[in-house]
């Protein structure tokens, strides 16, 4: 097992596992003599999602373990981890520095680009964990509000169209990759990304992950034109959430986001999905109202971030 001293009085380890290397928890007390339990658990709760294989990290001081933190995906390019669970003690920062210091270690090793992280506000060290992030060198990406809402009441259309859907299956990838650059460049989603990746960038990286199904993303056409995108995903087995939504420069403002959401939560439904979760920049008004006007409830706001290698 590698052993590193860092900054603080203690210990980050690197472990790895030919079974499951992932692991991801909230802070807990944990001691020298329940630690081979609790790892067992940490990692049957990893299989049950089938979180890909990656690393975790664990901060040790004194026989505890008050931080610990996990590589969720990776690819050629970048890395993601989840943000930290650090328990709240007096030098919270501090361990959050040395394992973002570890991380950062870690993806040049591997040789990445970039590697990304997020922070929600509903993490109890919010602030100390934002200014570690900050000081680690890492810079804020997206600044993003979560809704979410329930599938189990009937949803209507106020307004028709005869909007008809084709899967990405029935069009080729560049045809997709094309509309979503034309949505991208001149959406508000944009607005406020202080790090923004370019809309090539974007797809590539949406179109490479691993977590997406492909076969749910759909290109929406009014009168053999297209008037929108909405690319759908499961997070969970009765969680559907869209990945990207968005109306065509030309189709704007005239009740087509209202209309491409409807269907694609009723698409959800049809599914077996009984919930839905969906996230937007917090600058990115429309798809708020849209949310808002369809009765999702705001969650958290989250911080996108992201370290140049």
């Amino acid at each position: 097992m590698k052993k590193r001293k860092l900054i603080v009085d203690g210990t980050a380890r690197r472990i790895r596992s030919d079974e499951v290397n992932i692991w991801y928890a909230s802070p807990k007390e944990v001691s020298e003599s329940n630690y081979e339990e609790w790892i067992q658990k940490e990692k049957a709760w990893a299989a049950s999602f089938n979180i890909p294989i990656g690393n975790f990290f664990i901060f040790e001081q004194g026989g505890k373990f008050p931080g610990k933190m996990c590589f969720i995906e990776e690819d050629n390019e970048h890395i993601l981890f989840a943000m930290p669970a650090i328990k709240m003690c007096p030098e919270c920062k501090n361990i959050a520095i040395d394992l973002f210091q570890l991380a950062v270690s870690e993806a040049k090793i591997r040789n990445v680009h970039r590697l990304d992280t997020f922070l929600d506000d509903c993490n109890e060290p919010y602030e100390i964990l934002k200014d570690a992030l900050f000081e680690v060198g890492f810079r804020l990406r997206k600044h993003k509000v979560l809704y979410s809402g329930s599938l189990d009441n009937p949803l209507e259309q106020k307004i028709e169209k005869n909007i008809e859907y084709r899967s990405v299956n029935e069009l080729s990838v560049e045809t997709v990759k094309m509309l979503f650059i034309k949505s991208i460049s001149e959406s508000s989603e944009n607005i406020g990304d202080s790090f923004p990746l370019t809309a090539e960038e974007e797809f590539k990286q949406m179109w490479e992950s691993t977590h997406f199904r492909k076969d749910l993303w759909k290109v929406a056409f009014y009168e053999q034109k297209p008037a929108g995108l909405v690319f759908l995903n499961f997070i969970e087995e009765k969680t559907g959430s869209f990945v990207y939504l968005a109306v065509m420069p030309e189709f704007r403002g005239q009740g087509f986001g209202d209309l491409i959401f409807i269907d694609g939560l009723k698409m959800f439904q049809s599914m077996g999905a009984t919930n839905y979760l969906d996230s937007t920049n917090v600058s990115n008004y429309r798809m708020i109202k849209i949310f808002e006007k369809n009765g999702c409830q705001k969650i958290i706001k989250r911080m996108e971030l992201v370290y140049q290698i």
